[in-house]
């Protein structure tokens, strides 16, 4: 059962990363609207918050998707 929630978790992290580094205004409105962004807001400014998720997290939470997705099927197959 956990390497099907690996697996989905890997495929919600390349969706959510992808979109935000692609779809024109998502990430502005996940900056502006989000709690979790609050503290980036806060330090950076929303400008500047919107080109660090963009530029530096997005793409690493891509991988941990990428990650999460390999693994999870790896332990399907064994």
């Amino acid at each position: 059962m956990e390497k099907y929630i690996l697996i989905a978790i890997g495929i919600f992290c390349i969706i959510l990363t992808l979109m935000i580094i692609f779809r024109k205004g998502f990430a502005e409105k996940y900056v502006a609207t989000s709690p979790k962004a609050y503290l980036w807001r806060k330090l950076f400014g929303e400008k500047r918050a919107v080109k660090i998720i963009k530029f530096i997290l997005a793409p690493i939470g891509f991988l941990f998707g990428v990650a999460f997705l390999i693994f999870g099927i790896i332990l399907v197959i064994k």
